[in-house]
């Protein structure tokens, strides 16, 4: 009688398991995972067709489409708020021996705090703007260049990031690897740099800054690199030798 207990339950558990597999597929059929071929002219038309123009929110509460009387209304509304928005005609930025000229830029000033070791650790940042205004005159990308110094001496390695574990915090992670390939593939970052996507936002690394992106102005700048290459490729075909 026991043995036929026994039997009797593990052939109920092996059914739940069948029925969750079972399931499990039907779900994946329902909700595929959707690959787009970003090398494609078409696709990114369409892709630039369909995606609407959307004022989603940014670093510092700028937004997609501002002019830049908006932007500047912004900073002052920032300032009004407390907050430490400085302005430099000349801004520069040192990689190992060489120096980047940057121009005039505003920059917001903070005290910012992470994790390392265990412990809590204190620092200042400053993080350079570089609005990109479209012929139309809307903002299409803010980049944000950060220069972060910690109180305490970090190697490079393990230097944390306050910046981007804010980003991460509110965006999680990236999970659009057609997407981020094409990214590297056309230059836009390398493999070791972070990607960050919410709606029509997209964040991603640079060597240098952090770009907030309108997934439209990304697909045109992907679909003119494409017709770069096209050309190039063209010219390279017709040549005489």
């Amino acid at each position: 009688m026991k043995m036929k207990f026994y039997s009797l339950r593990n052939a109920i558990v092996l059914m739940s398991i069948l029925l969750l597999l079972v399931n499990c597929n039907q779900q994946s059929k329902k909700n595929p995972q959707i690959k787009i071929d970003y090398s494609s002219k078409q696709t990114l038309v369409n892709l630039i067709d369909s995606t609407p123009i959307t004022s989603d929110t940014l670093f510092l509460g700028f937004t997609f489409g501002m002019t830049n009387k908006e932007f500047q209304n912004q900073i002052e509304k920032l300032r009004k708020e407390g907050k430490t928005i400085t302005f430099s005609n000349s801004n520069k930025y040192y990689i190992s021996t060489d120096v980047i000229e940057l121009g005039p830029k505003y920059s917001y000033e903070t005290s910012i705090s992470a994790k390392y070791a265990g412990k809590a650790i204190f620092g200042k940042g400053k993080y350079i703007l570089e609005p990109i205004f479209s012929e139309n005159g809307g903002l299409k990308t803010l980049n944000i260049l950060p220069i972060e110094e910690w109180d305490m001496d970090i190697s490079s390695l393990d230097k944390p990031n306050w910046l981007n574990g804010k980003i991460q915090e509110k965006y999680g992670e990236f999970s659009d690897y057609n997407l981020k390939t094409a990214l590297i593939e056309n230059d836009f970052i390398n493999e070791n740099n972070l990607v960050w996507k919410k709606g029509n936002l997209i964040i991603y690394e640079t060597g240098v800054f952090v770009c907030y992106s309108h997934l439209q102005t990304v697909y045109k700048e992907l679909l003119l690199k494409l017709k770069e290459k096209e050309k190039v490729q063209k010219e390279s075909d017709d040549a005489s030798i």
